[in-house]
């Protein structure tokens, strides 16, 4: 469940509690007397569940990206690497080669 909470002056002003797994999206806010209320109540769209997946796979292919990259900076940091080392990093350039290219394909098809 993802839950985001707004405060001011430390105190909870309204929480957004949202659970995929449920398809649910609940609002709070405090009411006249100070205590916390649901505002709004209801089920999560379609839209709202593959925006989520979508911003989830981003995330993760973002993660790779930092990976690779790292990855590629500390072979090029190596002074004199050895034929295993370029060997490795060979195939690491080529598999992210092979995902860049099918990333472009899916941007033709």
């Amino acid at each position: 469940m993802d839950v985001r909470v707004t405060t001011r002056n430390g105190q909870e002003v309204e929480r957004v509690e949202v659970s995929y797994s449920k398809r649910t999206y609940r609002r709070m806010a405090r009411d006249e007397s100070g205590q916390m209320a649901v505002v709004e109540e209801r089920s999560l769209t379609d839209q709202e569940i593959a925006d989520k997946r979508t911003d989830e796979g981003a995330k993760a292919a973002s993660q790779r990206i930092r990976e690779a990259i790292a990855g590629n900076k500390a072979f090029l940091d190596l002074a004199s690497p050895t034929n295993a080392q370029a060997v490795a990093q060979v195939r690491a350039l080529t598999r992210q080669m092979t995902a860049l290219l099918r990333l472009q394909l899916r941007d033709f098809d």
